[in-house]
């Protein structure tokens, strides 16, 4: 099985400032989420979109993070369920950001150095990505 997540440009129109994640398994769009929880995830970037969003100017989705499984919060238990930005940072998660007119490549937002291609869990909530190497 293929999961397979991104950010939704679309859907958050309406919420300024914060991010919705689709869901795609096996090629086909699952369900759109503010939280999701991956594991065992490969961050990948398709080139050919990259370029056509930087000759265009415009954004679509190009890169997307790949997972082993996936979780919903309502799926974990009550401690696990929608962490605190606190909470993440304290057990190693770092916020992970992406540009394509800048890097092109996942980045962490601290540094901005690239992230690595494979992390172990990675968290999308509606205040960003933060992953764990």
């Amino acid at each position: 099985m293929r999961i397979d997540a991104y950010r939704n440009l679309n859907k958050a129109k309406g919420c300024p400032g914060l991010f919705v994640w689709s869901l795609r398994i096996d090629g086909k769009v699952d369900g759109h989420h503010a939280w999701l929880y991956l594991d065992s995830v490969d961050l990948r970037v398709q080139s050919g979109g990259l370029e056509r969003i930087r000759a265009a100017n415009c954004r679509n989705v190009y890169a997307y993070l790949r997972a082993a499984e996936y979780c919903l919060p309502s799926d974990l238990d009550s401690a696990s369920q929608d962490p605190t930005l606190e909470q993440l940072a304290a057990d190693g998660y770092r916020a992970l950001t992406l540009n394509p007119f800048k890097e092109g490549v996942f980045v962490w937002a601290d540094d901005r150095s690239p992230a690595p291609l494979h992390l172990d869990a990675v968290w999308l909530t509606p205040f960003g990505a933060f992953g764990l190497e």
